[in-house]
């Protein structure tokens, strides 16, 4: 999951929209942006850091059509069905699907899936995770098989292993506690 970058990002340019705005009208509190400094030290230290379990299975790397500007893996229609059953075999939740029009100047967003949204619950005990990767991984199939596309689209498959997801329980928990 490479989205820790990108909500940093965003986190850090609205925080510091409001503190150039807030700052003008007395409103900016200047603790707030030392609590954000400890946070993403926090977050960018080793115990927080993020791979993909899923780009170290060969079966599945062999299958990409090459990586995105974001050295996310990258699969065309109908490898990405096979790259998601490996998923399932290797117990590697796919949490989410993006579909991206390849073009000479860039990626065009086409589709995003929300199926995420139909999970009832995460689970709380290793023992829960088959089912739960079964049921993620049979909705991102279903979302591909609705949206199939040519050579010019790609996908970029958002996965979680076990490990990955107690990770991010993990730090999610100590975050909230700041």
């Amino acid at each position: 999951m490479r989205g820790e970058h990108a909500a940093y990002f965003v986190e850090s340019v609205t925080y510091q929209g409001l503190h150039n705005t807030d700052k003008t009208f007395s409103l900016w509190n200047e603790s707030w942006l030392t609590v954000d400094k400890d946070k993403l030290y926090r977050a960018m230290s080793n115990d927080y850091v993020m791979s993909n379990d899923y780009e170290m299975i060969h079966s599945i790397g062999s299958l990409a059509s090459g990586k995105t500007v974001g050295e996310e893996l990258a699969f065309t229609f109908p490898e990405v069905l096979e790259a998601i059953r490996l998923c399932t075999t290797n117990e590697i939740a796919v949490l989410g699907v993006e579909i991206f029009e390849v073009r000479a100047n860039g990626y065009y967003t086409k589709s995003l899936s929300v199926y995420d949204q139909q999970m009832r619950s995460s689970p709380e005990e290793k023992k829960q995770w088959t089912g739960y990767v079964g049921e993620n991984n049979a909705l991102a199939e279903e979302f591909i098989r609705l949206n199939p596309t040519g050579d010019d689209h790609i996908y970029v498959l958002t996965t979680s292993s076990w490990r990955e997801f107690c990770k991010i329980q993990e730090a999610r928990d100590g975050w909230r506690s700041l």
